[in-house]
């Protein structure tokens, strides 16, 4: 069975680190700045894009079990950049569904697995992701529709702040 174990060289085991696409660093889920945050970390390994984090004691539901809303967050977060590094645009959520398998323990190591399903067409695409616990075992999983847009439209769309939009443009090319 897997482990949620990252290897002990990601890239040596065939894993490509993904520069961080919020380089503003408060992003909730990915933001290296963000004190509360869940501070992910990506990596992109064939059609996949994974990452492994321990979810903090503080975003329990019931004591000891990782928060639904947080269980979300992750599945979105990994969601949102595989769009952005396998379709190279930027994204907004659309819509999303979870499925909850069983319960997530907070404090133990996990591993978020996102995938693209499909893509509609240029301003549209389905993703997938699940979350493993410590032994492999699939307790959340998702699928979520993307609105995919460029930088021109976010640019007029004027809810992403401009550096943010100038680095992005850099990062597609």
């Amino acid at each position: 069975m897997a482990t949620t174990k990252p290897p002990d060289d990601p890239i040596a085991d065939g894993y490509t680190w993904l520069e961080p696409i919020a380089w503003d660093r408060r992003c909730f889920g990915c933001g290296s700045n963000n004190p509360s945050g869940l501070h992910m970390q990506f990596f992109r390994k064939n059609d996949a894009v994974v990452s492994w984090l321990s979810i903090p004691d503080h975003l329990c539901g019931w004591a000891g079990v990782a928060h639904g809303g947080v269980i979300c967050t992750i599945l979105d977060e990994v969601m949102s950049w595989t769009a952005m590094h396998l379709v190279r645009r930027l994204i907004l959520t659309r819509s999303m569904e979870v499925t909850f398998l069983k319960p997530v323990a907070t404090g133990r190591r996990v591993k978020t697995v996102g995938r693209l399903e499909s893509r509609i067409n240029d301003r549209q695409a389905t993703l997938r992701a699940h979350l493993e616990d410590e032994s492999g075992v699939c307790c959340a999983r998702s699928r979520g529709t993307f609105a995919l847009f460029t930088v021109a439209a976010g640019r007029r769309m004027k809810v992403i702040d401009p550096a943010v939009l100038d680095h992005f443009e850099r990062f597609i090319g």
